[in-house]
């Protein structure tokens, strides 16, 4: 499988998969500090003159803590869209264009041609997530003083690292079924949603994958039901959502287009 997972780092940096979504992450670590000291804090004066300086810190955050949840929510409303589609066409395109059929007829597992993937681009992200995530501690920290300790912020990282890997198995997922990288985008991005909009409607976000985002932007130092029941049934529905991808892939006719 080695050689498997050459050929997909070698992909992601070929297609500029990894380059985006640095992009995109970093983008947010460090324009979030500063667009909370000093973009949010000129709007507000613009818009109501005359408003002190008290006003404006009981309507925004302006601390370490404000930063680093406004570069989470932003990471959910925008950095999901960009992750979803960036990433759409990594089984879907293979499967389109029957590139696939090469490693299959060459002897190679369908286990392996599925964790090569998810095991490349996974790692990869959550590389990306937690460097990320601690740049803006670090740069927040420097500009607002340091109120957010570095357990929480690893504890923080690690649960929006599972996340990822969650998403990237829906990817996977979507990818064998519809076999097209603007509809798996679109599907996969629209079942976090709902997801999401479920567990927020009927209050039970903390059994939900959407659970692990809700708690890793609160930046608790505890270990509750509220970090345990998420992991655990994340953990569970990545094993279900591959097993399925995984049958998939053995039950497909590999010469459609």
């Amino acid at each position: 499988m080695r050689d498997l997972m050459k050929k997909e780092f070698l992909y992601g940096l070929r297609n500029s998969k990894f380059l985006v979504i640095g992009i995109t992450y970093f983008f947010f670590a460090f324009s979030i500090p500063l667009m909370v000291k000093v973009v949010l804090p000129s709007l507000l004066k613009s818009q109501f003159p005359g408003i002190s300086e008290a006003d404006i810190a009981q309507m925004i955050d302006i601390s370490q803590m404000g930063s680093m949840t406004n570069y989470m929510s932003n990471l959910f409303e925008v950095g999901l869209i960009v992750f979803g589609f960036t990433l759409a066409g990594i089984m879907a395109s293979e499967i389109k264009d029957n590139t696939l059929v090469l490693p299959i007829c060459s002897g190679r597992r369908y286990e392996s041609i599925l964790f090569s993937k998810f095991i490349v681009f996974g790692l990869s992200f959550l590389v990306i997530s937690i460097l990320s995530i601690f740049t803006t501690f670090v740069y927040s920290g420097m500009i607002f003083g340091f109120n957010v300790g570095f357990s929480e912020i690893l504890k923080s990282s690690l649960l929006d690292s599972l996340y990822i890997f969650f998403m990237l198995s829906l990817l996977l997922m979507y990818g064998t079924l519809l076999k097209k990288p603007i509809p798996t985008g679109l599907f996969t991005i629209g079942t976090l949603y709902l997801i999401s909009i479920i567990g927020g409607l009927f209050k039970i976000s903390h059994y939900l994958p959407s659970g692990l985002h809700n708690e890793a932007s609160l930046f608790r130092k505890t270990l509750d039901m509220y970090t345990f029941i998420p992991v655990i049934v994340t953990v569970l529905l990545i094993f279900i959502i591959q097993f399925f991808t995984l049958y998939r892939l053995r039950h497909m006719e590999w010469n459609q287009r």
